[in-house]
């Protein structure tokens, strides 16, 4: 090898040589992304974790109690049945044995209001405490408020405007309006279909009226009721599952009180076994003092350490896709012009 020759650079590069020779790809990349992320993390919204611990009696169930946090029925009951918020309240909340081996299941929750945080946390808890309970007396109370509804329906004595009465009228003469929709080609402006219709709605008015006034009133859920008489349609379709309840429950009656006791029965149990629960709450969370996560100037380290990592990639591409061509073209014209040296030489 002649003194003009200068040696090929070795391939894969030494990276404390490609760090020293190509130093400014790296650099700018950690300045770069350290800077964005430095930016980012003054930007975003701090995150607050608070946590309250439940204790589990028997070891054994600590496993099954931690899967039961998760349900998601458990999140719908604290959101009272708002889906969005019971979804949103999932992706908060981490459950797990903490310290892992003991009775004790940690729950945080994560928001941006420290107060809404600690309140969500201990709410999950409270009512995974008092869920079979609540199920259970929630269960008890619809079964006796059908009970008395089918007592004061059974009780009332028969007479043209009693609830039986107008019932039964009422399955009557909305059968009789169908018939004549049918037979008539669904001609809405018959005067035949139009008497029915009205003898229907007529019906449906005093059967509201009669579920609003005593003894229904205290007994019957108003609130399925459509308000006033306008939405004739959507009363009769609730008139029509009220009469399948009451017949229901007038054919069952033994079953639902049987039912309606052992309710009863288990909801005052559980009450009594709160004096030494399965489960209960160990410590209630408090309202966290400071944000969870790393804080901006961690942010922008990892930032900067990510950015520089980047640009030592660059570096690296830029050596073996730029370097190593130009070498390798070098040798082959070296190669060549010693082949062609040695062909014109004499021997």
């Amino acid at each position: 090898m002649s003194k003009s020759e200068s040696p090929s650079p070795s391939f894969p590069p030494d990276p404390i040589s490609l760090i020293r020779d190509r130093y400014r790809p790296i650099l700018a990349g950690a300045i770069g992304v350290g800077g964005l992320a430095f930016v980012v993390g003054l930007l975003r919204s701090p995150e607050y974790e608070a946590t309250a611990f439940l204790e589990v009696a028997e070891p054994a169930e600590v496993s099954t109690v931690e899967g039961r946090l998760r349900f998601a029925s458990l999140y719908e009951s604290v959101t009272e049945g708002d889906s969005e918020a019971a979804r949103s309240l999932v992706r908060r909340t981490r459950v797990r044995n903490q310290p892992r081996g003991s009775r004790l299941i940690a729950v945080s929750v994560t928001h941006s209001e420290p107060g809404i945080a600690a309140a969500e946390a201990n709410s999950l808890v409270e009512t995974y405490v008092d869920l079979p309970a609540a199920a259970l007396r929630s269960e008890g109370e619809d079964l006796q408020q059908s009970l008395r509804l089918a007592q004061a329906y059974a009780g009332e004595p028969p007479a043209a405007d009693s609830l039986r009465t107008l019932i039964a009228a009422w399955g009557t003469t909305t059968r009789e309006f169908a018939t004549l929709l049918e037979r008539y080609d669904e001609e809405a402006e018959h005067p035949a279909v139009i008497g029915a219709r009205e003898r229907r709605d007529d019906l449906a008015a005093r059967i509201q009226a009669k579920l609003q006034a005593e003894p229904y009133r205290d007994v019957f859920d108003s609130e399925r009721l459509p308000e006033g008489a306008g939405d004739l349609e959507a009363l009769a379709s609730v008139i029509d599952t009220i009469a399948e309840e009451l017949n229901d429950i007038q054919l069952n009656l033994p079953l639902y009180r049987e039912r309606a006791a052992e309710l009863q029965t288990a909801a005052a149990k559980q009450d009594l076994d709160r004096k030494d629960p399965p489960v209960l709450v160990a410590e209630p969370a408090a309202t966290p003092a400071e944000a969870s996560g790393p804080g901006t100037l961690a942010f922008a380290f990892v930032g900067s350490v990510v950015g520089a990592f980047l640009g030592f990639l660059l570096a690296l591409c830029g050596c073996c896709c730029g370097d190593r061509p130009r070498s390798t073209h070098r040798a082959g014209t070296k190669g060549k012009s010693s082949s062609s040296a040695d062909l014109l030489s004499p021997e």
